[in-house]
């Protein structure tokens, strides 16, 4: 388990790499932590090509010695190395979909690093997510047949007995196909909708994403000649938030840059008017605004006042409140905290929100946390810095 103290100096790097921070600060930091095991958790949380490319091609801005800086730019070639062989195959197959005149959308991955960051070094991505109409899901089984991918029956069966081919394709929210390949396979995951639980109704209905109508709010970016379906940059960023913040509850520092990339980056057009027209379900948009204050901490708040044009329905000195954070270590339990929260979240989300710097970091999901025991002994961290904003706000 890495400390806090490398998982502060991580948000502070990145940080800098928004110039957000002071190298002196930072480098202060990171002579508290283990070089080492700082390294080790920049490559497990995505970020490693990230800081490489944004801080240790100038000396005056790399807070790293000349090891640790090798060792990144090993790591951004590694990532080089796969996305490009996840490109080809993507290709392959999006040639293969085409041809058949099969409707599809390219989730995240290739197409956003396509579109989002200006080298393919700097983002990592581990397979191919495609969202499909399941009325074509025969067809583009036989496509993904025909290029050797197979369902992964002895891999899913030891996770669970249950998790027969059948029982995947009616009770998870994506079935995987998976290519042997040389040097690591390639996964494909298909999407039907974006549905969080396909068997439970009422969680669909806190986040309907499906309303959004996906598979009709497309556009087709050029990747060398080579023309992918992905969605609309507006839809994109809905979608990036959402999944972030609720399928991945809040974990993953790659998911946050990729956002932070999204707003800050002029080739990505984000229109806030749209953004906030279409963000009508109260608990995507609690969760989309948390997810805007995250990022104005990351980036600054002179770099979110000259991106951000989002009608916030929090109150603004929630936006504007300096230094906020969410994960300040607390041993405050008070009917005051749970009934304040609840006024910020979902009652479904609290639970998620007592691990936030956990889950920031940790890549396994909610579901194997909550049945693994030891998950109960982590401390309990509280966004009290937020709970006090909105205490402040309720008695004015």
């Amino acid at each position: 388990m890495h400390s806090n103290k490398e998982k502060r100096a991580i948000i502070e790097i990145v940080k800098l790499c928004f110039d957000n921070a002071d190298i002196d600060k930072v480098k202060a930091k990171l002579d508290k932590c283990d070089e080492e095991s700082l390294i080790e958790l920049l490559t497990d949380t995505g970020i490693s090509g990230f800081i490489h490319n944004k801080l240790c091609q100038d000396d005056k801005y790399n807070p790293f010695n000349l090891d640790n800086t090798r060792k990144l730019f090993q790591r951004s070639g590694v990532i080089s190395i796969r996305n490009t062989i996840i490109r080809d195959n993507l290709m392959t197959l999006c040639t293969a979909l085409n041809a058949k005149n099969i409707q599809y959308i390219i989730l995240k991955g290739i197409p956003l690093i396509e579109r989002v960051y200006s080298d393919e070094t700097i983002r990592p991505t581990s397979d191919i997510d495609i969202l499909i109409n399941q009325e074509q899901y025969n067809e583009v089984q036989s496509v993904l047949d025909a290029l050797n991918y197979r369902f992964p029956t002895k891999k899913m069966e030891k996770l669970s007995p249950l998790m027969t081919k059948e029982w995947v394709e009616t009770k998870k929210a994506e079935i995987p196909f998976v290519k042997r390949d040389i040097p690591f396979d390639i996964t494909v995951d298909l999407h039907f909708d974006m549905s969080l639980f396909h068997d439970n109704e009422f969680m669909n209905q806190m986040f309907d994403m499906d309303s959004y109508d996906f598979l009709n709010n497309t556009q087709i970016i050029d990747m060398d000649s080579f023309y992918v379906s992905c969605l609309n940059d507006e839809i994109e960023f809905i979608y990036s938030v959402y999944h972030y913040t609720i399928q991945h509850s809040f974990m993953g520092l790659k998911w946050l840059i990729d956002i932070c990339y999204m707003i800050t980056n002029d080739k990505f057009i984000i229109n806030w008017d749209r953004v906030n027209e279409l963000v009508s379900n109260p608990n995507l948009r609690h969760s989309l605004e948390l997810c805007l204050v995250i990022v104005r901490d990351i980036i600054g708040r002179d770099a979110f006042v000259e991106h951000v044009d989002y009608q916030f329905k929090y109150p603004k000195r929630l936006v504007n409140y300096k230094s906020l954070s969410f994960v300040v270590q607390s041993t405050i339990k008070s009917k005051i905290l749970s009934k304040s929260q609840k006024l910020v979240l979902p009652a479904t989300l609290l639970n998620r929100f007592k691990m936030l710097r956990f889950y920031l970091f940790e890549r396994n999901s909610i579901k194997h946390r909550i049945e693994n025991d030891k998950s109960t002994r982590f401390d309990v961290f509280q966004p009290v810095k937020l709970l006090f904003v909105f205490v402040r706000e309720l008695f004015k």
